[in-house]
């Protein structure tokens, strides 16, 4: 563990080692520790749990230096963890110069599904407290929960690992990037006091919320085990209301831009001064427009029908109507490929928030995302919601 020589008490750079690999070498992770000196809601941040989304690594980056520069340390008043690089595992797969970081290439899962589900185990444990347990013995108990677990590989370890970095905390944030997109979040339908502070503070183009039950995503593993929780003692302590996890992705892959990267961080710093966690007033927002919100179930995952170059007639950020040709799919052998492109049609309108980076589409590929206002039929299963 190396310590900040200037203030001993205040930050910590924990080193979590974890499984050997069959050649013995090991990965690591690194949680850097801001330990606060007063009541503030506890934050925890991860990113890059997907390896190549390197803007959401940049934005943590950004905000570690931005707190340890800070001239006082008593403005820390919450603790707040960040693991800039969550996944060293993904980080080092490699594969003909390009980088593997959405599965991992041992089993073919993707890494951020399968965290581990203590639900059950929990969900007795609130059926015997007869009264509101405090948010230490909430901590105490998931400690013990997951000193059970058994993780058999090391990305099962590695995940063991940030559950045990996150419960610690009331709000986590795991961020990400998309393929190209607009800055936006996967938030749950609770705990909107902090999602809407959230969302003002960042400058959110778009806001999705509700969730995707059963995935085993990070924020919704820890998200379930709060449901449970005010589901049995929801009318209970305000603090209960403030547990949240949610996602946040800082645009598309291709925006790696130091300047930018800064720019978030310094809203995301702005976010913790918002909810008391850090001392001063929070900045103006980056933005007066207000995030578009839409119900996950609202969302229209565009898939391709067929395989083929991807044309696209609109740009994230657009509004489109239900029907509109999002995109073409041409035929890279055909005669006529554009006038017999294959059209994939808008089943929804709103905000076309999201979209494929890749230019060739695989038939059944998710290659665009339309954040709309009513639920759709084809979204009735919430298990299906989110991408493999």
């Amino acid at each position: 563990m190396l310590t900040d020589s200037h203030a001993a008490r205040r930050i910590t750079d924990e080193m979590v080692a974890l499984p050997l690999l069959a050649s013995d070498d090991s990965y690591r992770i690194i949680a850097h520790r801001f330990q606060g000196c007063a009541d503030g809601p506890n934050v925890y941040i991860q990113a890059g749990i997907h390896g190549a989304e390197l803007p959401a690594i940049l934005v943590a980056l950004h905000v570690v230096e931005s707190l340890a520069g800070l001239s006082n340390a008593d403005a820390i008043r919450g603790d707040v963890t960040i693991v800039a690089s969550s996944n060293p595992i993904a980080l080092n797969q490699h594969f003909f110069g390009e980088m593997v970081g959405r599965f991992s290439v041992a089993d073919g899962r993707n890494f951020n599904r399968c965290f581990p589900d203590l639900s059950d185990s929990f969900g007795a444990w609130l059926e015997a407290q007869h009264r509101p347990p405090a948010l230490s013995d909430i901590r105490a108990c998931l400690r013990a929960l997951l000193a059970r677990e058994k993780p058999e590989t090391v990305a099962e370890g590695m995940k063991l690992q940030l559950m045990r970095l996150a419960i610690e905390h009331e709000i986590c944030l795991d961020f990400h990037c998309d393929g190209e997109s607009v800055l936006h979040a996967y938030v749950p339908d609770h705990a909107r006091s902090v999602t809407d502070r959230l969302a003002q503070s960042l400058g959110l183009v778009a806001m999705l919320t509700g969730s995707a039950h059963n995935s085993g995503s990070f924020d919704d593993t820890i998200n379930g085990l709060w449901s449970l929780l005010l589901a049995r003692h929801g009318s209970s302590p305000s603090a209960f209301r403030r547990l949240v996890a949610a996602t946040v992705e800082f645009r598309g892959r291709g925006d790696f831009d130091p300047l930018l990267a800064a720019q978030d961080a310094g809203n995301v710093i702005s976010f913790l001064r918002d909810i008391g966690t850090l001392e001063g007033a929070a900045s103006a927002p980056p933005s007066k427009a207000k995030a578009t919100c839409s119900p996950l179930v609202g969302v229209d995952w565009g898939h391709a029908p067929v395989a083929g170059l991807l044309a696209f007639n609109y740009e994230v950020g657009n509004q489109v109507s239900k029907g509109d040709v999002v995109a073409r799919i041409l035929d890279p052998s055909g005669r006529k490929p554009m006038s017999e492109a294959a059209p994939v049609h808008a089943r929804t309108s709103g905000l076309l928030f999201s979209r494929s980076h890749l230019r060739l589409a695989r038939a059944g590929d998710v290659i665009f995302k339309i954040a709309g206002a009513e639920a759709l039929p084809q979204n009735e299963n919430p298990g299906a919601l989110l991408e493999l």
